[in-house]
């Protein structure tokens, strides 16, 4: 009971950490298109909408990775607005994947991470790519998600995945709700150059939470 109460308060502190200036600049981004574009301010506000009711009325702790995928897609379809041909996305997810369960709120702070923290201080901007592949053998989801923005310092990487790190806290509570999660069969590691961007990779077990 303890241990369900305490993976309910990190997913509750998931869902708390929305970025505010996502919001600020998604509400700048449409009260500007309402004037030049009022249809697309319309379809970005439509989509607002979808991206705060799945983080804040979404109840359990894993679904489906679809779920997570259309999330991801949402969040990065009100940042493209923002940044036009200054972000671009590439997704390479296996259609097989969509129904194997993840937890919730996993997938989605990575993507900010790389946008935020990689792409987002690159005056030529980057690529942001999201990969994902189930290996039969063994049972396990591999998630990848890559950027080729300004990278980390080797001396950070070291911290990233600890609590109360600042801008990577979230970081560290998805890797927190892993071992709670699976146990520490899942794993969540950082590899990353200065200049040429960060990778996280993301192995969850299939069927054995």
């Amino acid at each position: 009971r303890e241990a369900q109460i305490a993976e309910t308060a990190k997913l509750d502190a998931l869902r708390a950490q929305i970025n505010p200036h996502f919001l600020f600049n998604t509400l700048n981004t449409i009260a500007m298109k309402a004037r030049t574009d009022p249809e697309e301010a319309r379809r970005l506000l439509v989509r607002l909408s979808d991206f705060l009711r799945y983080a804040i009325k979404h109840t359990g702790h894993l679904a489906p990775l679809g779920e997570e995928y259309f999330f991801v897609r949402t969040y990065l379809f009100l940042e493209r607005a923002r940044f036009g041909d200054r972000l671009k996305v590439r997704y390479d997810v296996d259609p097989q994947c969509l129904s194997l369960p993840v937890p919730v709120l996993t997938i989605q702070p990575l993507v900010e991470n790389a946008v935020k923290h990689g792409i987002a201080s690159q005056p030529e901007g980057g690529l942001v790519e999201l990969k994902a592949r189930l290996e039969p053998i063994g049972g396990v989801l591999r998630i990848r998600v890559t950027d080729n923005g300004v990278g980390i310092e080797n001396s950070r990487l070291v911290s990233l995945l600890s609590v109360g790190n600042g801008d990577h806290s979230a970081l560290a509570n998805i890797y927190e709700r892993l071992v709670r999660l699976y146990g520490g069969r899942a794993s969540l590691d950082v590899t990353s150059s200065e200049g040429k961007g960060t990778t996280v990779s993301l192995s969850l077990p299939i069927g054995t939470t």
